[in-house]
């Protein structure tokens, strides 16, 4: 069977009107049924659907497919996998479909796929040297992270000195290696005598391992597999391929920092959380989490700071709810699950949950000194750190925003940008124009003093701070 004719059965057997009514709400009108879009903020009903040419169609955003489409989009699902669900739910018998498998590899090319199968049998190799090595074992124990169950569900192994003997012994190539990222440019293996845990893509294929040093002795506590064909570090989300049906089903995420937090909050009974592995998020990882209330739960080291800044930033010129975990024991999750216990992690969690805006306002502001030196220099940068975070946010955090400074330091803040659907873009090109050397330190001072004149005039409330002479400069 072809997947032409897999779709044809599946229309055949499937209302489209009933399958979307699962995931939406739809209301008859005339010969149509309309509902709110779920690709868009939609606030018209704009998504159309005819149940005879089974169809759906949104008339503001232009989303439009049959069944399987709108499951793949709703679900943020590959094709192959919206197919498959599809085909379970026309009661269509699993031998018809099992082609799928053959034809879901079809999708890569054959460097990708020699890739995905040689990393799914080093996953295995590594797995099975896990349980060889009392150095690895004892590590997990003490950790907790010992039980099958989780040594199963996180793809947890053990990486010795061997591994790149053993795979040339099963007849893999010292290239096919490389381009895995099993082994570097001078062909000696990347992950030595570490724990090493499983990366999976979306679709839950191992794309990459992560090795953690159980030593003590390494200056890198992890160390990766280099990026390859089917890897990229900044389009992954740690867990994701586990819990995207609990993160669709509660529209809710936890996002934290690495493997051990996942795993934390998940001996902790949270499944609905995913880690960044130390990159930013990208517009596709967004994408994935549009609709979703994002609770931010990083490091409180310098580093977590800084990084769960940057998220707020990126974060604020989409539409999320977004909190952040305030985490008073200065331990990430796993230490806090280890040293206080369950009850403890889940009710930092949920009583110590407070506004990403919030948050963010109250830290510049505590950076700025702002309660107890109220000088025109550090407000000033206080406001352009603000105007660079949230400048594109739309207008309802930009007026929040205006009220709570109006009420910590009595002025009436004007936002510099202007908000618009498309203001924001990872790929815009940036322009840079040409500077005369010579010119350059009077273009600074020029615009230094411009910028702080167009301070003035915006707020004219601060010139009260400019002149009073009992302030600091």
């Amino acid at each position: 069977m072809k997947i032409s004719e897999l779709k044809d059965l599946i229309n055949q057997k499937l209302n489209i009107v009933s399958v979307i009514s699962n995931f939406i709400s739809l209301s008859k009108k005339g010969n149509n049924y309309i509902g709110l879009c779920p690709f868009h903020e939609d606030k018209n009903a704009s998504l159309t659907t005819n149940e005879t040419k089974k169809i759906y169609k949104c008339f503001s955003c232009g989303e439009a497919g049959g069944i399987v489409e709108f499951i793949q989009k709703f679900k943020k699902i590959s094709f192959m996998e919206a197919l498959k669900i599809a085909a379970t739910m026309a009661n269509i018998d699993e031998s018809e479909f099992s082609f799928l498998n053959k034809e879901f590899k079809q999708n890569f090319t054959y460097d990708q796929i020699k890739i995905y199968d040689l990393l799914d049998f080093t996953n295995t190799f590594y797995k099975t040297n896990y349980l060889k090595s009392e150095l690895a074992r004892n590590y997990a124990k003490e950790r907790k992270i010992d039980s099958p169950q989780i040594r199963q569900r996180f793809d947890i192994g053990f990486a010795d000195n061997k591994t790149k003997e053993y795979l040339i012994e099963n007849d893999y190539q010292l290239n096919e290696l490389k381009n895995a990222g099993i082994i570097n440019e001078n062909f000696n293996s990347i992950i030595n005598n570490r724990l090493t845990f499983g990366i999976r893509n979306q679709d839950g294929k191992i794309v990459a391992f992560s090795g953690r040093d159980l030593t003590n002795n390494s200056s890198a506590k992890y160390v990766n597999s280099t990026e390859n064909l089917v890897f990229k570090k900044s389009s992954i989300l740690y867990n994701y391929h586990n819990v995207k049906d609990e993160i669709f089903n509660k529209k809710e995420v936890y996002i934290v920092e690495g493997f051990m937090d996942v795993i934390a909050f998940y001996k902790a009974g949270i499944e609905n959380v995913i880690a960044i592995m130390g990159v930013e998020l990208s517009s596709a990882h967004i994408n994935l989490l549009k609709g979703v209330k994002i609770n931010l739960f990083l490091d409180n080291d310098q580093a977590g700071k800084i990084a769960t800044y940057k998220l707020i930033k990126k974060l604020a010129n989409h539409n999320n709810v977004v909190s952040v975990i305030k985490n008073t024991y200065n331990k990430d999750a796993d230490e806090i699950l280890l040293s206080q216990g369950k009850e403890v992690l889940i009710k930092m969690l949920n009583e110590n949950k407070v506004s990403a805006i919030d948050f963010a306002f109250n830290s510049l502001f505590e950076d700025f000194n702002l309660d107890k030196q109220k000088d025109f220099n550090n407000i000033n940068e206080f406001c352009r750190k603000i105007d660079d975070t949230f400048g594109l946010a739309p207008p309802s955090i930009k007026n929040y925003l205006t009220s709570l400074i109006k009420e910590k330091l009595n002025f009436d803040y004007k936002f510099k940008a202007s908000f618009t659907p498309r203001s924001f873009s990872e790929n815009k090109p940036v322009y840079k124009p040409k500077i005369n050397e010579k010119n350059l330190l009077i273009k600074l001072k020029a615009e230094k003093r411009n910028e702080l004149l167009i301070m003035l005039l915006s707020n004219p409330d601060m010139i009260n701070y400019f002149f009073d002479d009992s302030l600091k400069w």
